[in-house]
């Protein structure tokens, strides 16, 4: 399963609407989406309308924490693998990488992967089901490392921009 921000692209007047540049229909509404990375269909979805949004605020998650917790409710417990970026509370990886480089960490109480790559720019993962393993990616240009968390990462989330072209 995976989360991301999609919107719904919107011209009129709305007090919450949004403008994010990466997405294609950059003046929308925001959309919390939940989708299985098997199918590419959208499970539930919450609509962001600022402070009034509808979540179960936790305190200690934080607003993007809560809407995690809130949109994966019904399958706690299940065995479900959840991707999703722009998390905040990154553990701090301060080393300069030159690209293709990787450092990672691993938390002894809760086996947690926190594990920072240097493609274009800094990458960082953080994982309770991968571990620091690199994989050569052979291009036509060049031959790469990339690390095995960075491509399930791309092949799971690859589907909620699927999702976003439906929206």
């Amino acid at each position: 399963m995976c989360i991301d921000e999609s919107i719904v692209e919107w011209k009129g007047r709305l007090c919450f609407k949004q403008f994010i540049p990466s997405k294609r229909h950059r003046f929308g509404i925001k959309l919390f989406v939940l989708c299985d990375c098997e199918s590419g269909y959208i499970l539930d979805f919450l609509v962001y309308t600022g402070a009034q949004t509808q979540i179960d605020l936790i305190e200690s998650l934080g607003m993007s924490g809560s809407v995690v917790s809130t949109l994966m409710k019904p399958y706690f417990h299940k065995g479900h693998i959840i991707y999703l970026d722009n998390w905040k509370g990154m553990p701090k990886l301060y080393q300069k990488l030159k690209p293709g480089e990787c450092v990672y960490g691993i938390s002894k109480k809760s086996k947690l992967l926190a594990l920072k790559w240097k493609d274009k720019r800094d990458v960082f993962i953080l994982s309770s089901i991968h571990n620091h393993k690199m994989k050569i990616i052979n291009t036509p240009r060049k031959t790469t490392s990339k690390p095995n968390s960075i491509l399930d990462y791309n092949n799971n989330m690859g589907l909620v921009d699927k999702s976003d072209d439906e929206l």
